[in-house]
């Protein structure tokens, strides 16, 4: 039995939410939803990546990326983009010996679902955040105790590798906070 404190309701709680479980890849994680809410996009370790429609509850597209170890996806520019990343080697083996040889970023025109942009990012990705003001998106790169830096070109999606954010301390989620 379920008890709602005083003065709240259903919608307060997630007591009104509907549960759909809808069959995809294994080793399905990460997912973003898009600005509109009318999609949800994730990816598996196979390489695929799985598009939901959420009003419907039902999958939309399924898209071979071809990125063996897809787990994170960031909305980017508003959602016109989608960027995937991989912790794994371009070949889908990984090597901690060789980090720069680690981590791929591909970037998909969401509209019209294909591959804009596709570099080596040369670290084990755990998170990602999407900075819609400054054209990037933030990578921690967990092992390597940095947040990479990626520009995404606003007019073709193409991704381009910035400065690292030397913060230490092995980062993994991230957010945006306001002071």
């Amino acid at each position: 039995q379920h008890f709602l404190p005083v003065n709240m309701k259903p919608s307060d709680t997630g007591d009104d939410w509907t549960h759909t479980v809808i069959p995809l890849g294994v080793g399905v994680e990460g997912l973003d939803i898009s600005p509109d809410f009318s999609e949800a996009w994730t990816a598996d370790l196979q390489g695929n990546i799985y598009i939901v429609d959420i009003k419907k509850g039902t999958l939309a597209a399924k898209l071979n990326a071809g990125l063996i170890g897809g787990h994170r996806l960031a909305f980017a520019e508003g959602g016109k983009y989608v960027a995937l990343v991989s912790i794994l080697a371009n070949d889908g083996t990984p090597d901690n010996s060789k980090p720069e040889q680690m981590g791929r970023l591909q970037v998909w025109a969401s509209a019209t679902r294909t591959k804009v942009g596709d570099i080596r990012i040369g670290c084990q990705v755990a998170g990602m955040l999407a900075d819609n003001v400054e054209h990037r998106v933030f990578v921690s790169c967990t092992p390597q105790d940095v947040v990479r830096v990626v520009k995404i070109d606003p007019s073709t999606g193409t991704p381009s590798v910035g400065p690292d954010l030397n913060i230490g301390g092995r980062p993994d989620a991230l957010t945006f906070s306001v002071r």
